[in-house]
């Protein structure tokens, strides 16, 4: 399975710190629910100097930004 920056790489952010792009990807595969791609993620994070905390912080941002963005698009769908 191919991560987002791989499938569409337009979406690749160039010139950034190591392992950001990762961080996207990571938080992608939460989402989705595949462990396979989060064990990848997470290892290349660890990798690049990030301890398992900062994963699962990283990981717990990602999941209270999307439940966030859940809410705004579901309050905009009852109110139209």
């Amino acid at each position: 399975m191919l991560g987002v920056g791989q499938h569409l790489p337009e979406f690749r952010i160039v010139g950034v710190k190591a392992g950001f792009n990762e961080h996207e990807e990571n938080g992608v595969s939460a989402i989705n629910g595949c462990g396979a791609c989060l064990d990848a993620h997470e290892a290349e994070l660890r990798k690049h100097g990030l301890s398992a905390p900062q994963v699962q912080a990283a990981l717990r941002i990602g999941a209270v930004v999307h439940a966030a963005g859940r809410i705004v698009a579901s309050e905009a769908a009852l109110a139209a």
